[in-house]
């Protein structure tokens, strides 16, 4: 089996930067800038304090993979390129190879049309000069595009530690392909019932592309099959007399001796063979690796008779026999195996129909964008992968906020929008909508829906979200409604409100009961309103094709939100999904208990909600706050712990990924290392089909690959190393998690000892109890570059400073200082002198 690493994509960042000195000064720019601008990376490291809490690193995690959803390579999808030699994509354009996929989406059989060189159609001219036409074909095995860790493959790349990757993994035996010689009319030899083929040896062969002489070709007993030939790969032919010497492939050759039968070459200035002699169809190994075959030995058994001998310099002999593996200078080549079939022979005339050979893999092989594939033996074909096809991702989050509730964080028309979903009691149960009992999230299955704003003088619902959803178009917009009663007209009246691009906007406003408000293709119709003293209501009704309970993403990803549901059906519909009673509990994942969040995403043609539902288990324990405790990726519904059934680690990260199998294949990662579990969906935009470009190719053929888009979350890899690494990896800018009471790093920005904790942290900081730091300082560790602290008072805070870095994207540029109580807030401080 010959398997060819490609590539090995991580590069010591310490070469990057060699011989720079001096670098520009940083202009200033928010949050992800500086670590990643333009789509491109600037950070080496993400530092924790190596006898910090565990929540630390995982932290400094969680913004390794936010940040990595900001890099991008290109921000369209092209075909890959071929050139230097045949090749044929494993697809069609109308029938990619997406997850999940195996070799059969290309139909039919491989021929000339699809590799014009290699199966190319021909003529086969037996030594007595007798024509034959011949045809060409490949018919492809079925290995499965998935997604796998093996730590043979780890090995075989070079990867430090665990490596979850997408393509094939291809176990022993797997079957690859067949390739068929087929003789439109069969070839005929004068030889029926003798040992050799006499009319069929000393002929040229092309098989693949490659031309063979043919030393030795046995009838063998059977009717069916012919028995050995022996091939001599002819990249090189050359012919030599007795007393010359000629150059062929960059060898000098001569004779040194030679009868009737036997021939004794002198190569580059060394015996050939060292001992002993060769016959026609014997090779030999040169220093090279090459082999040099004899073809033909002419010489009279006549005195002063100068002979001749033909060879030919490649990769040597070839033997294959009917039902045997073939044999490459007689060392057998493990799971290609050959069959030479006869056609029916008649009035003393052999016939000679096809010959096929059959390759199977011995032992697990690989194919993937770092790996490639080549038929062992004959060295002419090889399968090739590129990098996925993958537009632009964009993130999905869902995390705790806070003790007692659970938000979701999705990109929608009109941007970013942070939603809470659920919230608990001190018992760990879910016990409503939204995000507290005076912050709720207004929701219904049907097409009215009633937003309270006050009940009983209290706050009731914050805000809500509508949807208007078609098969191949949907929008989602987060609102909130205001109820105020105009005294001098004598009426109630309502303002509707959208979220956009971090702003709440007024979107209609003075409308009373049998009003209607547009927002994009949503129309409101405002059935009542109620507002008095202590209570304000108002009831809505969508237009056609909206509702009140799912959210679609900007890409086109579905998302059902919970509403309340008196009696709920143990059922498949979309009805069911996202129904939520916290008294009954009947039906598991629509309970108190735990509440399954679904999504959908597109199929191929991007017909929304058209592909493989997941979905993701919410729990709220008095023991693990609020979490995302389990995920599956094969319909949704009950799942598993560590990112689905199928979730594979990374590294020693307690983070897993996985994939749904499907035409787009939403990643998943799920981060199981703190106290509480959350997970992110990094979802493809635009044309959000996902698949892979493999080639059937020429051995020298070079593939560029097309444009993809940002593969988000594994951009530039898992950089978060303890503060006992810092120094060797600091020559970017870096970002530091946790306070200097625990992390030396920090201590070393900020310019305090390491162990600096309580009140002396106050005095070096002014960051108190309940507070958080974000401090950006350059030239700390390398000039040019800065080096920011997200730490906190307590390990709470630090979490909070995450939260608000992340979300909040504040100005990050070197000397900016901001401080803060909450995720959402922060102060930009201004030192005085």
């Amino acid at each position: 089996m010959k398997f060819n690493f490609k590539k090995i994509s991580a590069i010591g960042s310490s070469l990057l930067l060699a011989g720079m000195s001096i670098a520009a000064p940083i202009a200033a720019a928010n949050y992800p800038a500086p670590f990643v601008v333009g789509g491109s990376e600037d950070i080496s490291a993400l530092v924790y304090g190596a006898n910090a809490a565990t929540l630390d690193g995982v932290l400094a995690g969680k913004i390794n993979e936010d940040l990595n959803s900001y890099v991008t390579t290109t921000t369209s999808g092209t075909s890959s390129t071929v050139t230097g030699g045949d090749s044929v994509l494993i697809g069609k354009s109308s029938d990619h190879l997406n997850l999940g996929n195996t070799w059969s989406v290309f139909t039919g059989s491989v021929g000339d049309d699809d590799l014009s060189l290699l199966l190319a159609d021909g003529t086969y001219r037996a030594n007595d000069n007798d024509e034959f036409d011949y045809e060409q074909k490949i018919n492809l095995g079925a290995p499965t595009f998935s997604f796998f860790r093996d730590s043979d493959y780890e090995d075989l790349i070079g990867a430090s530690g665990k490596t979850p990757t997408l393509g094939f993994r291809i176990t022993s035996n797997t079957y690859i392909m067949n390739y068929t010689l087929d003789f439109t009319t069969d070839v005929e030899d004068d030889s029926a019932g003798a040992t050799d083929l006499a009319d069929i040896e000393g002929s040229d062969l092309t098989i693949l592309g490659k031309t063979y002489y043919v030393s030795d070709a046995k009838n063998g007993t059977s009717s069916s099959v012919a028995g050995k030939f022996t091939l001599l790969d002819s990249a090189q032919i050359g012919t030599v007399s007795e007393g010359e010497s000629v150059t062929i492939s960059g060898h000098d050759v001569s004779i040194s001796y030679m009868d009737n039968n036997e021939v004794k070459f002198i190569v580059d200035g060394k015996d050939v063979p060292s001992s002993g002699k060769l016959t026609a169809g014997s090779s030999y190994k040169l220093d090279d690796g090459s082999y040099i075959g004899v073809r033909d030995i002419s010489k009279l058994e006549i005195q002063g008779e100068i002979g001749t001998a033909s060879f030919s310099i490649g990769s040597g002999k070839l033997e294959v026999t009917s039902g045997s593996e073939v044999k490459l200078n007689d060392d057998t080549i493990s799971g290609v195996r050959g069959w030479i079939h006869k056609g029916t022979a008649s009035g003393g005339v052999e016939k000679i129909d096809k010959i096929v050979l059959e390759w199977r893999v011995d032992g697990e092989v690989f194919i993937t964008p770092e790996s490639e594939l080549i038929l062992p033996g004959f060295g002419s074909i090889k399968f090739s992968m590129n990098s996925i096809m993958r537009n632009t991702e964009e993130k999905i989050t869902i995390d705790r906020d806070g003790d007692t509730s659970i938000e979701l964080t999705a990109p929608i028309k009109d941007g970013d929008v942070s939603i809470n979903l659920l919230y608990s009691n001190a018992s760990g149960d879910w016990i409503g909508i939204g995000k507290d009992a005076t912050n709720r999230l207004a929701t219904d299955g049907d097409r009215t829906l009633t937003f309270i704003q006050k009940v009983g003088s209290e706050d009731y619902h914050e805000e809500f979200v509508v949807s208007y959803n078609i098969t191949g178009e949907a929008q989602s917009y987060l609102m909130k409604a205001k109820i105020t009663e105009d005294k001098t007209a004598g009426r109630n009246e309502t303002e509707l409100l959208k979220y956009a691009n971090g702003a709440w906007v007024t979107v209609c406003s003075e409308k009373t009961a049998l009003d209607t408000c547009d927002v994009g293709d949503v129309t409101l119709t405002i059935n009542s309103l109620m507002s008095n003293s202590s209570d304000k209501n108002v009831s809505l009704t969508g237009s056609a094709n909206t509702n009140f309970y799912t959210l679609f993403t900007a890409g086109g990803l579905k998302i059902i939100l919970p509403y309340t549901k008196a009696t709920i059906l143990a059922s498949t519909a979309d009805y069911e999904k996202g129904a939520l009673n916290v008294t009954a509990g009947n039906v598991t994942g629509n309970n108190e208990i735990e509440w399954y969040l679904h999504m959908e995403g597109e199929d191929k043609d991007d017909n929304i909600g058209s592909g493989t539902g997941f979905s993701f288990t919410l729990t709220s324990t008095t023991a693990n706050k609020v979490h995302v405790s389990a995920v599956n990726t094969t319909g949704g519904g009950a799942g598993s712990g560590t990112g689905g059934l199928t979730g594979l680690e990374l590294e020693e990260s307690n983070n897993y990924y996985n994939y749904v199998i499907d035409d787009v294949a939403p990643k998943i990662i799920h981060y199981t290392g703190g106290d509480e579990d959350y997970a992110e969906v990094y979802y493809p935009s635009g044309d959000s089909e996902s698949y892979a470009e493999v080639f059937l190719a020429e051995v020298g053929a070079q593939i560029t690959a097309g444009s993809v888009g940002s593969s988000g979350g594994t951009s530039f890899g898992y950089l978060v190393v303890s503060d006992n690494e810092v120094a060797s990896v600091a020559n970017k800018n870096i970002i530091v998690v946790g306070g200097t009471c625990i992390n030396s790093a920090a201590a070393k920005v900020l310019g305090v000892a390491t162990g600096t904790c309580g009140a002396e942290f106050t005095t070096a900081t002014g960051v108190g109890a309940g507070q958080f730091l974000i401090q950006s300082v350059e030239g700390a560790y390398t000039a040019g570059k800065i080096a920011l602290v997200v730490a906190g008072y307590e390990m709470a805070e630090t979490q909070m400073a995450t939260t608000y870095l992340t979300t909040q994207k504040p100005d990050v540029s070197a000397g900016n200082k901001y401080t803060g109580t909450s995720s959402t807030s922060a102060t930009l401080v201004t030192e005085t002198a």
